[in-house]
Order: structure tokens, then C-alpha cells, then sequence
């Protein structure tokens, strides 16, 4: 899961959406990186490198800092983070 928050009021949080992910190229060989879900349980997004010869990928939350390090509490949670 990846959240966002408002800047402004800080108050206002939503999850983004794969589409909302920004385009970006690889550092390594400069091809349009493509946006895929991991196959683990939690399915993480990451950044993968369509170029044969580089294959190289980036998972997203390892480059996010953590919620809470940013962003007063706000609600927002992943399924797998709510206790039923």
C-alpha cells in the first residue's frame, strides 16, 4: 500500500493508485521502467526494468520513507494492518 496525504492540511489521506505512480526512467539504461505488483502475499509495487539486458528492479516501499515519519496519524491503513 502506498498513502498520500495533502501537504497543505496534512489532514486529508487516500491510497495511490498504480496509475497515479509517476513515469520514470532506469538510471542504468535510461528505458520508460514499468509499474508491476510483486507476487508476495502483500503484493508491493515496484519498478521494473523492461530492457532485457538490465532487468533491474526497484521496490517502491524500500524507497518511501515510512508513514509515520512524515504524517501525523491520519486513519489510513492497509488491510492487512486492520484487526478485526
Amino acid at each position: 500500500m502506498i498513502g498520500c496525504v495533502c501537504l497543505k492540511c496534512r489532514t486529508q489521506s487516500d491510497h495511490v493508485t498504480r496509475e497515479e505512480l509517476p513515469d520514470l526512467n532506469c538510471e542504468y539504461c535510461g528505458e520508460l521502467l514499468q509499474v508491476s505488483q510483486g507476487e508476495e502475499k502483500y503484493r508491493n509495487y515496484y519498478y521494473v526494468c523492461p530492457n532485457p539486458k538490465c532487468s533491474r528492479r526497484w521496490k517502491l516501499a524500500d524507497l518511501l520513507p515510512r508513514w509515520d515519519e512524515l504524517f501525523p496519524y491520519s486513519g489510513l491503513a492497509a488491510d492487512q494492518d486492520i484487526i478485526r
